[in-house]
Formats: C-alpha cells, sequence, structure tokens
C-alpha cells in the first residue's frame, strides 16, 4: 500500500507494487503537469518534479524537403542522445518503425510511422540528461521527446521530470535545460511566435513596437519573454552594460528558456502609450512577460517587474514570487533565468498537437491492421476468380497458412498490449483518485484563504473606522492625484480591501479624456466608502445618497436586460481572474448628457459579496446602448 500526501492530508490508497514503475511513467506529460510538486507526495516510496519543457515549430524550407529536414532533427536527437547514454545505440533508431533498447537500465523506447513523418522516444536512466549536473543515489530521470509533421511545418516536443525514491525523496531536483535545445536552435530554424537564434531582439523603430505586442500576445508563443530597458547612465554610472544586464549573454544561456528583448529609451514612451503604464516599463527595469497574456482580463501585477535602486546594485523586486537576496548583475541574471526555468516547468501545458511513444505505437498498430486488413481483401478477390478445384485448394492452403501466422502474431502483440492496457487503466483510475483528492486538498485551502481574507477585511474596517474617528482624519481628505497615469496603484494603496480596478478598467483608463479628473477620483473614494458602507449596512443608505447628489452622480442599473444580449462582452468581465466565469457590471455612475468624452462621465460597477468590495469594469466614458 502507498501513501499519498496532500500537505497534511492523508489517504490510503490500493496500488499493487508491480505496477508502481509504469504507475510514473507510461502517463503521457501532461497528466502530470498539472500537479504542483509541493502539493502531492507519493510516500514514503515515490517524489516526482517536472524538470523542464519546451515546444517549438521546425521550420521546413519547402515541402520536398520535409522528409530531410524530419530526419536531420532525429540524427540531432540521435547524437545528443549518444552522448548521454553508457551504450552504444543501435541505427534503427534513425529508421525502424519501432524498436526497444535491449539493456535493463538505462531503457531507451522507440516509435516511429516514417511515412507520417512521426516519431518519439522515452529514455529513462539513472544520470540526469543535463550538463554539469550530479547524480542522485535512488533517482531516475525521464526524458520524452517528441516530433511530427503538422502540415508545412515540423513540431518539436521534449519533457524531462525526475522521479525519486528513499533517500533521495527531500531533496533538491534541479531544473535545467539539455544542451539539445541549442543544438537544435543552431542546427535548424525553431520559431515560437518569433524565430529563436540565441540573440537578443534590440527595437529600433516604432513598427517594432507593434510586432513586440503582437508577439506577445501570440497565442503561438509558449516561453516567457525578458524585457531589458536601457538605463540611465548618469543616474546609474555603475551599470556595465546599455541595457542593465549583458544582453547578449542573457540571449545566449536562455535559449529555451525566454525571449530577450531589449527596450531603448527614445522607444519608451511609445510602448507606454500601447500598453499603459501599468503594464510598461522603463529606465533600467527588467520586466518579464509571461505566455498567454491577456491585456485585457490579466493583472499588470501578474508579470513581475524589476526595478533598480541607488545605490546598490538589485537590492530590491518588486512583483517577483522568487526570493532574491541581492548581488551583482551577474547574480540577478543567473536567478531570472533559473527562476523562468523553474516556473515554466511547472507550469501546465497543453500537449494535445504532440503524438507521444504511445500514441506513435497507436498509431502504427492502427496502421499495420489497416494494411492487413487490406491484403486479405485482395487475397479473397483473388480466391474468387480461381476455377481449377486444385488451385483453389492450394490457394486455400495457403491463406490458412497466412491466416495462422497473422493470429500467432496478433496473439503474441495481444498479450503484450493486454499486459499494457490492464496497468493504463490501473494507472488511470489511481490518476482520478489523487485528482479527488487534489481538489477536496483545493477547496479546503480556498475555504481557508476565504475566511482569513474575511478576518483581515473585518480588522481593517475596524482599524480605519478608529482612525477616522480621529479629528482631522476623515475619508474626503485623502489626497487625489491630477493625472490618470496613478489612478492603479491609487486605488492599490488607498482604497485596498474596498474597491479594485478590474484589467480592463485599468487599461482603458490610460486612454482617458474626461476633463474632471478629481471628481472621478471622488467617485471610486465614493464608491469605496459610501457606497460599500449602505451594501454591508442598508441603514446607511440615506449617507450614500446625500453624498452622491453632493457630487452630483447619478446612480442606477448600467443596462436592461433585454438589451444586455447585444452587448454582452461590453457590460461583463471576467471574474475571478483566471476563471471561465463572467460577472454583469449591473450599476453605473454618471454624470452629463453630452457625447463627447471630455464632458460626460460614467463609471460602471458591479458589488462583489465574496470579498465585500466594489470591482469597477469601465471608466470613465460611456459604454455603447440601444441609445447611443
Amino acid at each position: 500500500m502507498i501513501l499519498f500526501s496532500i500537505k497534511d492530508n492523508f489517504e490510503a490508497i490500493n496500488v499493487d507494487r508491480g505496477y508502481l514503475h509504469s504507475f510514473l511513467w507510461s502517463f503521457p506529460p501532461w497528466q502530470f503537469m498539472s500537479i504542483p510538486d509541493e502539493q502531492i507526495i507519493v510516500t514514503p516510496e515515490i517524489q516526482r518534479h517536472s524538470l523542464y519543457q519546451f515546444a517549438a515549430d521546425i521550420i521546413v524550407p519547402q515541402p520536398s524537403m520535409m522528409t530531410g529536414v524530419f530526419r536531420e532533427v532525429i540524427d540531432t536527437v540521435y547524437d545528443w542522445l549518444q552522448e548521454h547514454l553508457p551504450i552504444k545505440l543501435d541505427q534503427n533508431i534513425r529508421q525502424c518503425d519501432g524498436y526497444t533498447a535491449e539493456t535493463d537500465f538505462p531503457t531507451l523506447f522507440c516509435e516511429a510511422v516514417f511515412d507520417e513523418h512521426l516519431w518519439g522516444i522515452r529514455l529513462t536512466q539513472p544520470s540526469p540528461p543535463f550538463v554539469e549536473k550530479k547524480t542522485v543515489a535512488e533517482r531516475t530521470w525521464t526524458t520524452d521527446i517528441a516530433l511530427r509533421q503538422d502540415g508545412e511545418i515540423l513540431r518539436f516536443g521534449i519533457h524531462i521530470c525526475s522521479i525519486s525514491t528513499g533517500t533521495a525523496i527531500g531533496k533538491e531536483a534541479d531544473c535545467a535545460k539539455p544542451a539539445l535545445i541549442d543544438q537544435l536552435v543552431f542546427q535548424h530554424v525553431l520559431r515560437d511566435g518569433r524565430r529563436l537564434n540565441g540573440k537578443p531582439w534590440i527595437l529600433s523603430k516604432k513598427n517594432d513596437i507593434r510586432r513586440f505586442y503582437e508577439l506577445l500576445i501570440s497565442t503561438e508563443r509558449t516561453l516567457p519573454v525578458l524585457l531589458l530597458t536601457q538605463a540611465d547612465s548618469k543616474r546609474y554610472p555603475h551599470r556595465r552594460f546599455r541595457f542593465t544586464l549583458d544582453n547578449l549573454e542573457l540571449a545566449r544561456l536562455g535559449i529555451g528558456i525566454a525571449h530577450v528583448v531589449c527596450l531603448p529609451t527614445e522607444l519608451e514612451s511609445d510602448w507606454s502609450q500601447m500598453v499603459g503604464g501599468a503594464w510598461s516599463a522603463g529606465r533600467g527595469a527588467v520586466r518579464i512577460y509571461w505566455p498567454q497574456i491577456d491585456f485585457e482580463n490579466d493583472s499588470p501585477a501578474n508579470h513581475p517587474i524589476a526595478v533598480p535602486n541607488r545605490p546598490g546594485p538589485w537590492p530590491g523586486i518588486r512583483g517577483l514570487n522568487w526570493e532574491y537576496q541581492g548581488g551583482t548583475s551577474d547574480d540577478f541574471q543567473a536567478f531570472l533565468l533559473n527562476g523562468m526555468l523553474r516556473r515554466e516547468a511547472r507550469q501546465m501545458r497543453d500537449w494535445s498537437g504532440f503524438l507521444f511513444c504511445r500514441e506513435i505505437q497507436a498509431r502504427r498498430y492502427q496502421l499495420k491492421w489497416e494494411k492487413d486488413a487490406e491484403e486479405d481483401k485482395k487475397r479473397a478477390e483473388e480466391l474468387a476468380k480461381i476455377q481449377s478445384k486444385d488451385d483453389l485448394c492450394k490457394a486455400l492452403s495457403e491463406t490458412v497458412k497466412h491466416i495462422n501466422s497473422q493470429i500467432k502474431d496478433l496473439k503474441a502483440e495481444h498479450a503484450r498490449e493486454l499486459g499494457g492496457f490492464e496497468v493504463w487503466i490501473h494507472e488511470n483510475k489511481r490518476q482520478l483518485e489523487v485528482n479527488g483528492l487534489l481538489i477536496q486538498s483545493y477547496e479546503k485551502q480556498l475555504e481557508e484563504e476565504k475566511t482569513a481574507n474575511y478576518h483581515l477585511r473585518v480588522m481593517n474596517d475596524s482599524l480605519r473606522a478608529s482612525l477616522d474617528a480621529k479629528p482631522g482624519n476623515e475619508q474626503r481628505d485623502i489626497p487625489v492625484p491630477d493625472n490618470y497615469e496613478e489612478m492603479d496603484e491609487w486605488v492599490k494603496t488607498q482604497l485596498a480591501g474596498r474597491l479594485v480596478l478590474h484589467p480592463r478598467a485599468v487599461n482603458y483608463q490610460r486612454k482617458a479624456v474626461y476633463e474632471d479628473i478629481a471628481l472621478v477620483y471622488k467617485a471610486l473614494l465614493l464608491l469605496a466608502t459610501a457606497f460599500r458602507d449602505m451594501k454591508m449596512h442598508p441603514a446607511l443608505t440615506e449617507k450614500w445618497e446625500t453624498e452622491r447628489t453632493y457630487l452630483g452622480l447619478h446612480f442606477g442599473s448600467s443596462i436592461s436586460e433585454t438589451e444586455l444580449g447585444k452587448y454582452k462582452d461590453d457590460y461583463t468581465v471576467i471574474y475571478p481572474l483566471h476563471t471561465s466565469k463572467r460577472r454583469f457590471a449591473e450599476y453605473h455612475l454618471r454624470k452629463g448628457v453630452s457625447r463627447d468624452e471630455r464632458y460626460c462621465l460614467a463609471i460602471y460597477f458591479f458589488w462583489d459579496d465574496d470579498s465585500n468590495q466594489v470591482v469597477v469594469t469601465w471608466l470613465p466614458s460611456h459604454l455603447d446602448n440601444r441609445l447611443s
């Protein structure tokens, strides 16, 4: 019996020990990608870490070169494998449709359908497939590689993970990039939203800003983007490089880890105007834009930024989830690369466009069965044409021999596959049970966090009420900026826990032209105080109405339900973020009836009962409706 440990909760699950190795290794890579290493540990026998994953398109210059490029990539992988294995690899790996290395350990499985340009391997070995990484007793590493034709390109994918047993459990599992990635990049044309060539992309003209934006939002991009900006040499005289860090070295070391992009000073304002101040970077700052970015619904805070401060080189980092203790710029470069490597290794990746060994094997068997069926059909047609009795008997005898030979081969294959499918079924049942335990654990953590947040909000409200009761501390005395650029930071600082700007509102307010900027801030302050107080204590409705009237603001429903269908995308937003739920901005505050956005104010929002706060989805202009 194996115990699955999910933090402090233990559930016993029966697992036959004979299946233990297969239980972890025969899953396709994506079936484990969503399980964070710190969340699930198989105790006392097994602990799993995902160490590296990478996918890219390999460009084929012209269709007639497809087979040649396909075999060249296989040769590159073959040479890399040979460097890391103590055995001499069989040439069948390059050309055989099905191959298993004849050695107990390490084990190498290769499956291919060359006519369809499908090829994959699974290597399990007692040493890491990384340069300068040490072998750890009672730990093994598995490398899955997939290569397939997809239209006019080839798609390459690799996933590396480790399994620890016994004394290796609990020891650090180093994430690293295999040298194979550099070899592929320099020998072939790889693309991840943009060509990978080991060089930094230095933006030099305004058109590059648009191309950079398109790279960020591209669904083809799977690597993070590391943006370096130009440091002021007068303000930071200790800087050794034009773009704060060594962009050439970062791009070289960052192959297969991140795109390195450099933003010169003269283009900073263009980038800020395109994405807004909250999303931009400049003056020597370094920013990471993760894959699958959504400027409409993401929060800028999820894409970390590091700002250099005088006089120390890197005394602090704002927005990064990794702990950095300071040091030289070289230390910080290594810190950034390692942090991105570790995060991306543990992110859930969509492998649905790839076929790994098991899927390629299934495809090979399918093609074989289709070929046998076609041969049987032709044989039957030939028998039907035979007239002579002796010839018919002879043909039937040969057919029987052929069928008996097929039956024998099928029985052997069936016996092998039956054991594999029984293990596969058993494994997936266990996986379902593990997922169920994870869901229970996440739900419990979510409830605990909700409870903790609730108590924190109550405490904050109590402290705020105590401060407001003191003379001179009234809420209306909170200073407000005279521009829209500071609004997001002001809301986070002054209205935290009471009002939040949805990313859509943050992204649009940078384009705002409404002239009475102070009124916009006062309206937000009103929603965070009087409106929130009314929602939590209906007896305070009169206070809300009085203060709203004092500012000359009208309050009401944003749009009727009959009109909502046509304008659903405008009046609903994804909330909570990173979910599929949409919330309707049912209320709005407005002032003015002019169609000129300079003189007409509208703030759209809804009340979130779970967090007891106002969520502003759009400001300060009117959204479309039937009347407009």
